[in-house]
C-alpha cells in the first residue's frame, strides 16, 4: 500500500540514492536540516521524496517577479523510475499541499531542473493543478493556489485523485 511519512534519520541514505538517481543530489552525505522532507513507500520501501520549505520567499531574491511572496517551495521531488505514473508524485504533491494549506499559505511553487523528460514533467504539473508562472528562462517557476493543487491531486475523502492509490484508506497516512 502506497503512503507518505515524514523522513527519519534511518531514510538518509535511501533518499540520497534517489535524489543521486534523478540528479538531483548534492555532493556529500544526505542532512536535509532546515527542510521538510515527506516519502511515498510501499511494502517497507523509500520510493518517493520531496523536499520543501513552508513559508520560503524563494525566487524574489533574484529577481523573478512571477513569485509571489511566502509561499510553500518544493525544492525537488524523485520518485524511483519503476514506479512512475502510478500517482506517486500526486500524493506527495499532495501531502505538501495539505501541510501548506494547514499552515495557512495559499500558494505552492517549484522550479524543475530543465531535461530531456520537460515534457512529461510540464504535463505531470498541469495534472498537479499547477502553471507555468514564469516563461523563456532557465527552469522556469511553476505554482498554484494549495486550493487548486489540492482539488487536483485528491478526491473528495481525502484519497490520491489516481487510480493507483485510491484504492488505499489514505495515501497521505503521515506517521510522525
Amino acid at each position: 500500500m502506497l503512503r507518505t511519512r515524514n523522513i527519519s534519520a534511518s531514510d538518509y541514505a535511501a533518499v540520497h540514492a534517489l535524489l543521486n538517481g534523478a540528479d538531483l543530489a548534492t555532493p556529500g552525505a544526505y542532512h536535509p536540516e532546515g527542510l521538510g522532507v515527506v516519502l511515498a513507500e510501499d511494502d517497507g520501501v523509500v520510493i518517493g521524496a520531496v523536499e520543501f520549505g513552508v513559508d520560503t520567499d524563494f525566487g524574489r531574491d533574484e529577481g523573478r517577479p512571477g513569485h509571489l511572496g511566502p509561499q510553500t517551495w518544493v525544492f525537488s521531488l524523485a520518485v524511483a523510475g519503476a514506479h512512475r505514473r502510478r500517482g506517486v508524485g500526486q500524493a506527495l504533491l499532495a501531502e505538501v499541499a495539505r501541510r501548506a494549506q494547514e499552515d495557512g499559505n495559499t500558494y505552492l511553487a517549484l522550479a524543475p531542473a530543465d531535461g530531456d523528460d520537460e515534457a512529461d514533467r510540464h504535463a505531470f504539473f498541469r495534472m498537479c493543478g499547477l502553471k507555468q508562472i514564469e516563461h523563456d528562462v532557465p527552469c522556469a517557476a511553476w505554482g498554484g493556489p494549495v486550493s487548486e493543487v489540492l482539488a487536483a491531486t485528491t478526491t473528495d475523502e481525502g484519497r490520491c485523485a489516481r487510480s493507483a492509490c485510491r484504492t488505499a484508506t489514505s495515501c497521505t497516512e503521515v506517521s510522525v
